[in-house]
């Protein structure tokens, strides 16, 4: 669960009377129409929303709680180009939103924390160095940027890898601190990783020993058995996504992609990258936790041997690899490998998700309990 450092936590959604609106700019007329709208008030941002189900109507960041009048019932709130003035229903409503929006007035990203240099690039985002303006603290900040040819995919996007990182809590997975929007582009902010990701690591080792590999896929595998306890996929596991607090302790990150599933709910979107999405997922057969085991099986591959087991000059090279089923162990690559992980690797990668192995039966392999 997410314990907010700064972020305002409020959370507030009514039908609310508009009296006014006063754009912030010279000689600009009050709209003094008054209108019945469905207001929602998330953290320090404020929608209006013809019906309670619609698209917002537009959307801002709460600035400064101006003034409220009780015998009235009258709030006036100034946002990033406008100030507002509701009316509310009855004094418990008018309570409940003067105290929700004088926590969330002033609370942006730019007031607590410096953004600093990029340090990653994801499918929908930009992921920066960031420090706390009043102690130092490094952490990283996730910027989203959403797709201007398909706004409502985007919104889509966002509340899930929120949703997730809000009800999620395990020492295997980064762990967001913050919550906010700034210039329209929602902003999370994450404990920092110092130790890189595991891709770098890979590409400084070229290849790990069974020793080296145990303690990251343990950790790997326990995060993802965590994930799917509380009804989620990633669909995303792959060495970027990992990143190493120790050379032995991983923290898998970016749940952009990630979803919520149960036993009635399967999933059929084709989403991940290429070289670690399971033949099911290719197929667009309706799919479930045991895509993530299979992208979990293709990155202990490549921490053995240094280089995927299904692969190709393209993209639909790799898909048509992938949907062969060939799983092969050259000998120049795992000649020195145990039986057991051979084994485990084998179970994890089963061309058939209903006979893979779950992530919480393969961290009782042998391999894992040395």
């Amino acid at each position: 669960m997410v314990e907010l450092r700064y972020a305002a936590d409020s959370k507030e959604s009514d039908w609310i009377t508009r009296v006014t609106a006063q754009r912030l700019s010279l000689f600009a007329r009050p709209d003094e129409t008054e209108r019945r709208l469905f207001f929602k008030l998330r953290g320090s941002t404020l929608t209006a929303h013809a019906e309670p189900s619609y698209p917002e109507l537009w959307r801002s960041p709460v600035k400064e709680l101006r003034s409220f009048d009780q015998p009235s019932l009258t709030i006036c709130v100034r946002l990033d180009k406008v100030l507002l003035t509701l009316r509310c229903d009855d004094e418990a409503m008018f309570a409940r939103w003067v105290d929700a929006l004088h926590r969330s007035a002033g609370t942006s990203f730019e007031r607590f924390y410096k953004r600093e240099r990029r340090i990653g690039k994801g499918h929908f985002s930009h992921v920066y160095q960031a420090c706390d303006r009043s102690t130092g603290d490094k952490f990283a900040v996730k910027v989203i940027n959403k797709d201007k040819n398909d706004i409502e995919k985007s919104k889509k996007f966002v509340r899930r890898e929120v949703k997730v990182l809000s009800v999620t809590d395990h020492p295997n997975l980064v762990r967001a601190v913050d919550f906010f929007s700034s210039k329209g582009k929602p902003h999370i902010v994450m404990e920092y990783v110092e130790g890189g990701s595991l891709r770098e690591l890979i590409r400084k080792k070229k290849r790990l020993s069974e020793e080296e590999a145990r303690p990251i896929v343990r950790g790997l595998l326990q995060a993802v058995a965590y994930l799917h306890s509380v009804n989620i996929v990633h669909r995303d596991i792959k060495p970027e996504n990992v990143l190493m607090e120790r050379e032995d302790f991983p923290k898998l990150t970016d749940f952009g992609l990630a979803t919520f599933v149960n036993e009635e709910k399967n999933i059929h979107s084709v989403v991940g990258t290429p070289s670690y999405v399971a033949p099911e997922v290719i197929r667009n057969v309706p799919y479930g936790p045991a895509a993530d085991v299979w992208s979990c099986g293709v990155l202990l591959y490549f921490m053995l041997a240094g280089e995927r087991p299904f692969t190709g000059d393209s993209r639909e090279d790799i898909k048509r690899s992938i949907l062969s089923g060939d799983l092969r162990f050259p000998s120049q690559l795992f000649g020195s490998c145990s039986p057991e992980i051979r084994h485990l690797i084998n179970l994890m990668l089963n061309y058939e998700q209903r006979l893979r192995i779950s992530a919480e039966t393969a961290l009782q392999h042998p391999w894992l309990l040395r």
